[in-house]
Formats: C-alpha cells, sequence, structure tokens
C-alpha cells in the first residue's frame, strides 16, 4: 500500500497517521516515506493497542507528521517539483519560448 489524501489531511491536521506502506515502494519512488505507525491487516490491532498506551506520544507524532506534509505537499512545493520535472524532462528546451 501507500498513503493517499486522507492520510495526507489527517497529518495536515497534526494527527498521528497508521498506514500501510510497502518498502519496496518507498525504494521505488526514491521518495521519504511519512512518518506514520505502519501497520497492516494482520497488525492493525496491536498497534493501536500500542498508541492507545502511549498516548503522551501522540502529540509530537502529529507534529511530526504536519511538518512532513507542510514541506512536502504545500502548493509551493508541488509547484517546485513541477517545474524542476519539466526542466529535467525538456532539457535545454526548459527555457522561455521563443516568439516567431
Amino acid at each position: 500500500g501507500w498513503y493517499g489524501v486522507f492520510a495526507t489531511e489527517i497529518a495536515a491536521m497534526g494527527k498521528p497517521v497508521v498506514t500501510s506502506i510497502a518498502p519496496e515502494y518507498v525504494a521505488a519512488s526514491g521518495l521519504e516515506a511519512p512518518p506514520r505507525r505502519a501497520a497492516d491487516e494482520a497488525t492493525i490491532v496491536d498497534v493501536l493497542r500500542d498508541l492507545a498506551h502511549r498516548r503522551e506520544e501522540l502529540p509530537a507524532m502529529g507534529a511530526r507528521a504536519r511538518e512532513f506534509v507542510l514541506g512536502r505537499h504545500s502548493a509551493v512545493e508541488n509547484a517546485r517539483r513541477v517545474v524542476a520535472d519539466y526542466a529535467d524532462g525538456c532539457g535545454s528546451r526548459a527555457a522561455a519560448p521563443q516568439s516567431s
């Protein structure tokens, strides 16, 4: 699995996120995985039980998740990545268009 819009919105609110992210997806993407507690259908109950016993850590987990989202998913950061990807794909053609 990977994280999606719902997990991103929850993290942006400063809430801890529990999700399943396959290690091979993280490796293939070349991106940093978001701060979260990993769980799948076999471990979700144990992970949630553990978090319930560590409530004092939840605000810090949520703060790290929010920092990640603001740094990775903000409009400015998204625009920066689009421009960089465009420049990489266009090579020297990334300069301003020439008028005829």
